[in-house]
């Protein structure tokens, strides 16, 4: 019997990772909640967890971390994409007024991401943790009555707090987009975008897609703590493949992360 392949997920349960996870494989989860990105990476790396679900990209506050960067520095490799429509809610563990709320608990990119409405709470202390459903289960488990959570509705519910109300965005579609990723380099059978990476100056590479007939999706670039940067570059799968060989014999530094097809359902938390 074949052994049922692990996922390492930032926890803890709840979490928009854990949504993200569930929402890709389903009742083939079998999780493993880690504290932090660094545990996520190491977790595939050593071979603990066969492949592992971050979050790179959010619609509002852009990067997550250096995660992409990371990806491409342990050597691993995206398989394939989820996005999810991200909602917050202010919640308390008792009801109380939304102006005697003392602390905030969340995710500092919950926080970013809901930084209008945190506008209306001038004197509330801002505390960040690890995730949003770490800040819910604080929440939940603190005696005090003016401190309250931003997070997502389903951690809510499972942790019992009382919603006050939902958090506006300026932006109304606030999307994160999650990659797959593990060790082991895998396609599918219908695949709409290669991304690679290249750390330093991509603009021979911008040169050899410039003369093909490859469509440049997304471009992404991001410093990197060296004072170097990485560039990312997203482009289309249908006939690239060829011209990615051809490119990497001349300029090895090339690294192709990832053959998949663009995620087309936005999954609602």
């Amino acid at each position: 019997m074949d052994k049922q392949k692990t996922t390492a997920i930032l926890g803890p349960e709840n979490s928009f990772h854990h949504i993200a996870a569930s929402s890709y494989f389903g009742n083939a989860l079998q999780p493993v909640f880690k504290h932090s990105f660094e545990e996520i990476f190491n977790s595939v790396s050593s071979g603990e967890s066969d492949n592992a679900i971050i979050a790179v990209k959010n619609t509002y506050a852009g990067f997550v971390g250096d995660n992409l960067i990371c990806i491409a520095k342990n050597g691993l490799y995206i398989l394939d994409e989820v996005k999810l429509q991200i909602r917050f809610f202010l919640a308390v563990n008792h009801l109380v007024e939304p102006m005697e709320i003392h602390e905030i608990i969340s995710h500092p990119i919950a926080i970013k991401q809901c930084a209008e409405f945190l506008k209306k709470f001038p004197n509330t202390t801002l505390t960040e943790v690890s995730s949003t459903a770490e800040a819910a289960n604080l929440v939940a488990n603190d005696a005090r009555k003016n401190i309250a959570v931003l997070a997502g509705e389903q951690v809510i519910e499972q942790t019992k707090l009382i919603i006050l109300e939902e958090a506006t965005l300026e932006q109304k579609d606030n999307i994160t987009r999650f990659v797959v990723v593990s060790k082991t380099f895998q396609t599918t059978q219908k695949t709409s975008h290669i991304i690679i990476s290249v750390e330093g100056d991509s603009t021979i590479i911008f040169t050899s897609i410039g003369n093909t007939s490859l469509e440049i999706r997304e471009h992404l670039e991001i410093p990197n703590s060296d004072e170097s940067y990485f560039e990312f570059i997203c482009i289309n799968s249908n006939v690239a493949d060829l011209y990615i060989a051809s490119i990497k014999k001349h300029y090895p530094e090339i690294r192709v992360l990832g053959y998949y097809a663009e995620c087309e359902k936005i999954v609602n938390t």
